[in-house]
């Protein structure tokens, strides 16, 4: 839904001139489509009983031996590991700028403006503005009153909140490149912003755009702080001098409503109370027959599959796997395992299943939800 979103802000609302408006939207629905994925917004209800018929594999000179490697990746933990080092690199990196820009903040002559404190350093550096600190060149301060007035504007607009906010959706989602996308759209939007409220006071915008060109050179950069030189300088002017867009093309946003919700929906998982496995009126069946055809099934497949040493295996598997409305079976997992050969081998097979005929309750097909256990029995 984010990389959606993201896409329709970049595609559709980009060059517009509400630039309040696009940053106000752009973090509501940044945060709204971060949040709604945890609501589920489906109808389906799910019947579960508590135990498949168990299976037990005794031992059989039948059963093929054939050697197996070494356990194999634990795909799912490795991508854990590898996300979870992404977000801490991420936020690392967020947390250095933040004290390196309060570091600034603190070194030079304080000067206080209202609730604004105003950093004058002798140091030829680039204007920022980090929540209510501006930090601002002893030249700037005393011959270019405009870059202290777009500073200004920044804190007045609470860009730095939009700025830290924005990092957390960042940080969960790093790993998406629309989302990096959105956050420079987000600082381009409250750089538009800022020069609008400059201009509104009366300032000549040729004399600001020059200042501008001139400040463009040699800019140090923070990245959770709003400053004069922090986005492309041809794409501030240009829309300087742009049109001012029709308010109705703001509508545009409610038009992305139904294609955000029907992803949602369609990306939701079940969420009322399961009903009970005696309610159904059909329960599910495995090539026309009851559960027992099923545990048979499975049976069959073990005795053909290619563990090491299995008629010498003893113990449980206790597998789970739901049966879905269109009868195929998803969502298979290991509720308690045995080894990582036996469990990965389990998971193929119920992965490998047939269809099923699915259950039904009041007359509509359900998911219903399995436990079963297989039991190695070498004797």
């Amino acid at each position: 839904m984010l990389s959606l979103f993201s896409l329709f802000f970049i595609l559709v609302m980009k060059r517009t001139t509400f630039f309040r408006f696009n940053r106000i939207m752009l973090m509501a629905g940044s945060f709204i489509c971060l949040v709604l994925p945890v609501f589920d917004m489906s109808f389906m209800q799910e019947a579960v009983v508590s135990n498949l018929p168990h299976l037990e594999m005794p031992e059989s000179s039948a059963l093929k031996e054939t050697a197996v490697g070494g356990g194999g990746w634990n795909w799912m933990a490795v991508l854990t590991a590898i996300y979870f080092t992404g977000v801490t690199a991420v936020v690392a990196v967020f947390v250095i700028s933040i004290l390196k820009s309060l570091s600034v903040c603190r070194k030079g002559d304080i000067v206080r403006s209202d609730w604004i404190s105003i950093t004058v350093t002798n140091n030829p550096m680039a204007s920022f503005s980090f929540f209510r600190n501006i930090v601002i060149s002893r030249e700037d301060y005393e011959q270019n009153p405009i870059v202290l007035q777009h500073e200004m504007m920044h804190v007045k607009c609470h860009h730095s909140v939009d700025v830290v906010l924005f990092s957390i959706i960042t940080a969960l989602h790093w790993f998406n490149p629309l989302v990096w996308m959105t956050r420079k759209e987000l600082k381009e939007v409250q750089e538009y912003e800022a020069d609008e409220a400059v201009l509104k006071l009366g300032i000549d915008a040729t004399q600001y755009q020059l200042l501008l060109v001139k400040k463009a050179v040699g800019a140090e950069r923070f990245q959770m702080a709003n400053g004069f030189n922090h986005t492309k300088l041809k794409n501030r002017i240009g829309m300087m001098q742009v049109h001012k867009t029709a308010a109705i093309a703001k509508l545009a946003y409610l038009a992305c409503l139904p294609l955000l919700l029907s992803v949602l929906c369609f990306c939701s998982k079940p969420t009322q109370e399961p009903v009970s496995y005696r309610m159904l009126d059909e329960t599910p069946t495995f090539n026309g027959d009851d559960q027992y055809a099923f545990s048979m099934w499975v049976k069959e497949q073990l005795s053909f599959s290619e563990i090491a040493g299995i008629s010498e295996i003893n113990g449980r598997v206790t597998a789970s796997f739901t049966v879905d409305k269109r009868g195929k079976v998803v969502n298979p997992k290991i509720v308690k395992g045995l080894s990582d050969d036996v469990d990965r081998e389990v998971l193929r097979i119920l992965s490998s299943s047939p269809e099923w005929a699915p259950a039904k309750y009041n007359g509509k097909a359900v998911t219903c939800t399995y436990t079963f256990p297989i039991i190695f029995n070498a004797q």
